[in-house]
Formats: structure tokens, sequence, C-alpha cells
């Protein structure tokens, strides 16, 4: 396959709960996308983010909101 293309990567994801997604998280460090997400007080995880949102990460409105203005 000398012709096979390689896949086209986001230039960023997003995570809404980013606690819940530890695979996607490194599998993003691994491929070097930054990522997003909301990072709340006990979030163990800022680290892994290259972008933390603070903000609380259990309030659907507060997630609609940050992924609203990100989408926009």
């Amino acid at each position: 396959l000398t012709n096979a293309r390689k896949p086209e990567l986001p230039g960023l994801i997003v995570f809404r709960n980013p606690n819940d997604h530890g695979v996607g998280r490194k599998e993003a460090r691994r491929c070097g996308v930054p990522t997003t997400g909301i990072v709340d007080s006990d979030c163990e995880y800022v680290d892994a983010r290259t972008y933390p949102i603070p903000g609380n990460d259990e309030s659907r409105a507060g997630q609609r909101r940050v992924t609203r203005r990100i989408r926009d």
C-alpha cells in the first residue's frame, strides 16, 4: 500500500467530561492532537488537557454553554 493516505487528524478534541475519557485523552496525546474540556476542582487529569476550561463539569447547562461557544 504505497499510495495509502494517512487519515486526517482533527485540530482539537473536546471532552465534555474529561474524567470519563482516559483512552481518548491518551490517544490524542499520542497523536499530538490538542484537547480541551471542562475541568472541575476535583479533576485529576488537568495535565492531560492542552486547553483546560474551568467550570462545573457536572452541570448540563454549563456543558451546553461551553460546547456551543466552541462550536460557534
